[in-house]
């Protein structure tokens, strides 16, 4: 599998534009694996992997650099693009994810309708948990729109945050207050098929080191020695 990424502080730059449909552990090479759940289900085609609760597979990419704990991080943010089809039917149900190495799981990404506009459904983080609807989003999204979802994984202390749709960082966001620890050093990013979450579609999943790296296609360049007397400009991380 190849992966570029356009900066030296991005760890995952999908954007599903594999030239088959079918299976992602499958069409992805192995890129993306199983961890839990039936293997085979979770299905990518047309630039867009599909999450829905008629599956039950959950399946993990791994980030470049890991394993990343507060030593070599301030934090990880990832961004997406989310599109609901069909609204959720249980409450606090997660769809995505941060993980460990093992089955710890962080930055848990879920969709609520208990709180929203009939019709319409809100998006929620939890730190280590979903449990009473932590940093749960006022926000009302509508099924069948695309939205830009940013959050951010503090890895001092697990602290949690969602942005929809931000210009910048300091765009309204929802920050989980709930009580925990330090994560374990986190070594992938997540899907989930659950009963009860819906069915969406993700699209250009990124994870990197700061807002930017998450949100824009800034390349990391430096000048570069040309034979001919005169500066060119090149990816300084080389990252192929």
């Amino acid at each position: 599998v190849l992966v570029v990424r356009p900066n030296a502080i991005t760890a995952l730059n999908e954007g599903f534009d594999y030239d088959n449909s079918g299976a992602i552990i499958d069409v992805s090479g192995g890129f993306w694996a199983k961890h839990s759940g039936t293997a085979g289900q979770m299905q990518v085609g047309s630039g867009v992997v599909a999450v829905t609760d008629n599956n039950g597979e959950d399946v993990n990419a791994p980030l470049i650099g890991q394993p990343y704990t507060a030593t070599n991080a301030e934090a990880l943010y990832s961004s997406f693009t989310v599109n609901f089809s069909a609204l959720p039917t249980t409450a606090n149900v997660y769809f995505a994810h941060f993980k460990n190495v093992a089955n710890g799981f962080y930055g848990r990404l879920y969709a609520d309708t208990v709180t929203a506009t009939s019709g319409y459904y809100r998006l929620g983080i939890g730190n280590a948990s979903t449990s009473g609807s932590p940093g749960l989003s006022t926000q009302d999204l509508s099924p069948g729109v695309n939205y830009t979802v940013v959050t951010r994984l503090d890895l001092a202390n697990g602290a949690c945050t969602i942005w929809i749709d931000p210009t910048d960082e300091s765009s309204p966001s929802t920050t989980d207050s709930t009580s925990v620890s330090a994560p374990s050093p986190i070594t992938s990013y997540a899907l989930r098929e659950a009963n009860g979450e819906g069915t969406l579609t993700m699209d250009n999943i990124k994870v990197g080191l700061n807002f930017l790296s998450v949100v824009s296609n800034i390349v990391d360049v430096v000048p570069q020695a040309n034979p001919d007397g005169y500066s060119v400009v090149g990816d300084s991380a080389d990252n192929v």
